[in-house]
């Protein structure tokens, strides 16, 4: 099923098709008949198509990307060393579970790593490739900030935790453990897409600066008080822990799919495709509808 999935990413990236933009890509042997039944024929072109219009948009984005990622990005010994790790923990964790799934997918673990568990690995730096690339824009628009937040049940609790944290006769890791609070009392790094915070703390934390020292903040819901300390609102002197937070990302590694599109003019030959990409992924369409009408 891989190998026919490629084919079929290949196809649809590579076809040339007459300038229309209801073009489809068609198999050059697409009438041989693959099976019957009964009096019924499934040929390539049956086959191509139902693959076509229930995995083509996934396919294609899936080998486009991979695509890129071996222009993009060499695989390290470090890589292949994290893979293998990697590897080795799926197998102690799952066991025969684990080795019945490569056998009934014809794997062997060479295919495994080279396949599945690198390629992972690559896709992870391309998203950190991007982020070096667009480091202004990426953190202005995720405000990657590091603070403290220490969360209580009711107001009078934060309030007598907060002149020892003022005062500085305890650190926030000791009234954390005094008061059974579920943030541990270390700095923490926290952008827009931390949505475990009420939305009245989160503002707190992207407007603050170091200079506004502890805040008590109720939330919306005045169901917990929160103190919060911006420790550092200056991306560059925590680089590092940026990168490992966003590169793992779900919006930021989208952000980087779209961004290597672009780089590498991905273009879409297929209509039947091309609409699904529309409709699923629209973002990573980064061709105008005119271009598929002047495909060549």
């Amino acid at each position: 099923m891989k190998k026919t999935n490629l084919l079929l990413a290949s196809l649809l990236l590579a076809t040339p098709l007459a300038g229309c933009s209801d073009a489809s890509a068609n198999l050059k042997d697409g009438s041989t008949v693959l099976f019957k039944i009964g009096s019924s024929k499934v040929t390539k072109q049956d086959l191509f198509s139902l693959m076509n219009s229930t995995a083509g948009a996934s396919t294609v984005i899936s080998n486009a990307t991979k695509t890129i990622c071996e222009k993009e990005i060499e695989i390290t010994d470090e890589m292949k060393e994290d893979a293998q790790t990697t590897l080795d923990s799926y197998k102690s964790m799952y066991g025969d579970t684990f080795n019945s799934y490569m056998e009934q997918n014809n794997m062997s673990e060479e295919d495994y790593l080279n396949k599945n568990l690198i390629p992972s690995l690559q896709a992870e730096k391309l998203t950190e490739a991007y982020i070096e690339a667009e480091w202004e824009k990426v953190t202005d628009l995720y405000e990657p900030v590091m603070a403290t937040v220490l969360d209580f049940s009711d107001q009078d609790k934060a309030q007598a935790a907060l002149s020892p944290l003022k005062d500085g006769s305890k650190s926030a890791e000791e009234v954390s453990k005094e008061n059974e609070c579920s943030h541990d009392g270390t700095s923490k790094l926290y952008t827009i897409n931390d949505t475990d915070l009420d939305s009245t703390v989160m503002s707190v934390i992207t407007n603050g600066t170091p200079d506004d020292g502890w805040s008590l903040v109720p939330t919306t819901s005045g169901d917990k008080v929160y103190l919060v300390r911006v420790d550092d609102n200056n991306p560059e002197n925590y680089r590092d822990k940026v990168f490992s937070t966003l590169s793992g990302t779900s919006n930021v590694s989208a952000d980087a799919t779209t961004y290597y599109f672009r780089k590498y003019g991905f273009h879409i030959y297929d209509i039947t495709v091309y609409n699904a990409i529309k409709s699923d992924y629209p973002d990573y369409l980064v061709q105008n509808i005119k271009d598929t009408d002047q495909a060549e």
